[in-house]
């Protein structure tokens, strides 16, 4: 019996079949991997959707417990302003007594304010000038703060009482404290 040999046009069919085969399967292989690596991330997005439903009713009332805060916030801020003359004056003998328990002599003028935006609201300027010690300036400061009152801190000038040593220089003003009021 004489096997039959297959020609070369049925080698080279079986040859391109087996490499079309190959080349077949490793794509549905690469393609199948990112399916599965797709339909994970579907699955994950689908998952954060379902949780984040709710989030802008969650924003919302967010957003209004900001606004209810911001809002008395604002309404203590104001509280804290002077309306009027009466309150300006009773401004001015707060700071009065409060050197006068700290035993500072002030000398306390109204100055010209430098121009503020218009959304921060009126100020009223001071400056306030005394002899006194770094303990002095300390304390003073700390009683402004304590004022209920909404005061603005925007300059201060000290020089230490050990640098004076000329006893002309010594008593005359080494505090200069410029502030601003503000008002409604």
């Amino acid at each position: 019996m004489i096997q039959a040999q297959p020609n070369n046009v049925t080698k080279r069919v079986f040859k391109v079949t087996s490499v079309l085969m190959f080349i077949s399967a490793f794509v549905v292989i690469i393609i199948g991997y990112s399916l599965t690596g797709t339909n994970t991330d579907i699955k994950k997005l689908n998952e954060f959707l379902s949780e984040t439903e709710n989030l802008q009713s969650n924003f919302e009332q967010s957003l209004q417990l900001y606004t209810e805060g911001a809002e008395e916030s604002m309404n203590f801020v104001a509280s804290l302003r002077p309306e009027n003359d009466i309150q300006y004056i009773q401004f001015i003998s707060e700071v009065e007594s409060l050197a006068e328990e700290l035993a500072i002599d002030i000398d306390l003028e109204s100055v010209e304010a430098e121009i503020e935006p218009s959304s921060k609201g009126n100020t009223l300027a001071y400056e306030i000038n005394f002899y006194g010690n770094r303990d002095d300036l300390t304390d003073f400061l700390s009683g402004l703060e304590q004022m209920q009152y909404f005061i603005k801190i925007y300059e201060i000038s000290y020089t230490n009482t050990e640098l004076l040593t000329e006893e002309d220089t010594v008593g005359t003003p080494n505090v200069s404290i410029k502030i601003k009021l503000y008002v409604k």
